[in-house]
């Protein structure tokens, strides 16, 4: 089955001369691990701020075509629907973290989505063991490096347990061995049926994808 299927999409910004997408069509299949490179400021961000529909319900914009995952239109997707089907890292890892500990942060999506406090736990203490960060667990966000801060997204992400997970630039901020830690935790998801859309402008770090897309 796909996991995400793009159709004629067409997008501009407000106010730009031209579209920065135009009829373009996309698969990505279920299961696999697919990356999307190319120079900055062709798209790679907009495109997956699209897939997770943070464009348009965020970030507006002229769109027009259609974004299905799994089947549904993400239009139709409900909030918490949405966040059990696709979770989206972002590129700066600083906007993505508002709570006042790390133990906050983490907990808050499955909070809101009323999950039971012993899933919650369970979750948590999962995280904390795949991306190594519980020396962290009490620390404010601001007292994290910007490679701290990136695992704590991608741990505040993975908490909600999505069917996609799209990282934008994940690596960026990471030194070799969390860089290392992370490729190895997107392969042992993809063995249990995940799919792993990976963003980065150095092929270097996607070497681990099964399909590699240029934009």
């Amino acid at each position: 089955m796909k996991a995400i299927v793009v159709e004629n999409l067409t997008f501009s910004h407000r106010n730009a001369e031209r579209p920065l997408f135009e009829g373009l069509n996309l698969e990505i299949e279920s299961g696999r691990i697919t990356a999307i490179t190319g120079r900055s400021g062709c798209g790679k961000t907009t495109l997956c701020q699209i897939i997770c529909g943070i464009i348009p319900q965020s970030i507006k914009g002229d769109l027009s075509g259609s974004v299905y995952l799994y089947g549904k239109k993400t239009g139709e997707l409900s909030i918490a629907e949405r966040g059990e089907t696709v979770g989206y890292v972002f590129q700066n890892p600083s906007v993505q973290l508002f709570s006042p500990t790390i133990e906050d942060e983490l907990v808050f999506g499955p909070e809101n989505l009323c999950l039971e406090q012993e899933d919650i736990k369970a979750r948590l203490e999962t995280v904390l063991d795949q991306l190594s960060i519980r020396s962290l667990l009490y620390k404010n966000p601001t007292q994290l490096s910007l490679g701290q801060q990136q695992l704590v997204a991608l741990a505040a992400v993975l908490m909600l347990e999505p069917k996609i997970l799209i990282c934008d630039e994940v690596f960026a901020y990471l030194d070799q061995q969390n860089a290392e830690r992370v490729k190895a935790l997107f392969l042992k998801m993809r063995e249990m049926g995940r799919t792993i859309l990976l963003v980065s402008h150095e092929r270097a770090h996607v070497d681990i994808a099964d399909t590699v897309i240029q934009l």
